[in-house]
């Protein structure tokens, strides 16, 4: 249960299970002043019936399922090293001094900072960690070059290469406004035109895009994009052929983000329709799913970046690094899923 915040508790005493079925730190308040201070620190908000609802900031240290973050560590080899590393760290209970000795390290540039290890039987392709401040963002980077310099490391990095073998680099392209056909940068200048500030789950879109998606989607008449989780990908998904195809729709199953809206809205009986949303347990599909079967639509799950198992068997279809798998074919009978997969999603061969 999330609670109130209290000036006099501790920072990891608000460490509590999210709507994500991974922990976090969040609080509740009335106080518009506390609101102000901890949005300062790099906390964000949203209103609710009781007041606000804060969240402290969280990162991905290292993630095996998405491409645009694996090249963080340089190549797929080293992202993958990385991860069975701090996974491994993780397991042992040993990651949190390996973050406290980077903390120790630097005393006068964490003066003050607290943090935690994000817990959670979806964070199965993931690692994430939390803090009191947006000096997390800085903490990712230690961590991730002091990991690199230990011996251990080295053994990791000697394994994972002969693990591997060849692997290809995935096709992420940077591209601007005009490289996207007319309707595509229609729809760009529309959602980026929206007024931001009216909720905080409408962003600018992302403009690094995945080559090739658009051709491994099944077949849909109509593409439900849920906002808060696609804004980074949706570009990716674009094309003229498809423009008049999407429809976004956001929904919140959290009792503490109450919050729906259409933008685009289509008709959805009789209609097969393509749900695509950022999946960490699949449950927010999944009640999409049901919405659309109440208007008499055919819903077809799509989970980007799926961290875990239950997110898998949440959806009939899901992208994988840039490829795009059948649920029901996929193995998914240990915990080295999300290994296995990245290796037959990277293979050169």
């Amino acid at each position: 249960m999330i609670r109130e915040y209290e000036r006099g508790l501790k920072f990891n005493d608000y460490v509590t299970e999210g709507a994500h079925g991974r922990t976090g730190v969040f609080a509740t308040t009335d106080d518009y002043d506390i609101v102000r201070e901890k949005t300062a620190l790099g906390w964000s908000f949203e209103f609710t019936q009781r007041g606000f609802w804060l969240r402290a900031p969280d990162i991905s240290l290292v993630d095996i399922t998405e491409p645009f973050r694996i090249y963080q560590m340089g190549d797929g080899i080293t992202n993958l090293s990385c991860f069975k590393y701090m996974r491994d760290l993780r397991k042992s209970c040993a990651l949190p001094d390996l973050i406290n000795g980077v903390i120790f390290s630097e005393k006068d540039k964490y003066s003050g900072f607290d943090f935690y290890v994000s817990e959670g039987e979806v964070l199965e392709g993931e690692i994430r960690i939390g803090g009191s401040d947006s000096r997390v963002h800085d903490l990712k980077a230690d961590v991730l070059n002091f990991a690199t310099r230990t011996k251990q490391w080295q053994q990791y990095l000697s394994q994972t290469h002969d693990y591997l073998g060849g692997i290809r680099t995935i096709p992420i392209h940077d591209r601007k406004l005009e490289h996207f056909d007319r309707k595509s940068a229609d729809f760009i200048r529309y959602i980026n035109g929206l007024n931001h500030t009216l909720d905080d789950s409408i962003q600018p879109l992302g403009m690094q895009t995945l080559e090739g998606l658009v051709e491994q989607l099944p077949d849909f008449e109509v593409m439900i994009l849920v906002p808060t989780g696609c804004y980074r990908y949706m570009t990716s998904l674009l094309r003229e052929d498809l423009i008049d195809r999407i429809m976004l729709w956001e929904v919140h199953i959290d009792p503490n983000q109450p919050r729906t809206y259409k933008l685009m809205n289509k008709r959805l009986e009789n209609k097969k329709c393509l749900i695509v949303d950022k999946s960490y347990t699949g449950k927010t599909l999944t009640h999409m799913a049901d919405l659309v079967r109440d208007v008499g639509g055919v819903p077809i799950r799509f989970g980007l970046f799926p961290k875990s198992r239950c997110a898998v068997k949440g959806s009939e279809y899901i992208l994988f690094l840039d490829r795009v798998l059948e649920s029901g074919g996929m193995n998914l009978g240990d915990e080295n899923w999300p290994i296995r997969y990245y290796k037959e999603v990277l293979s050169a061969s």
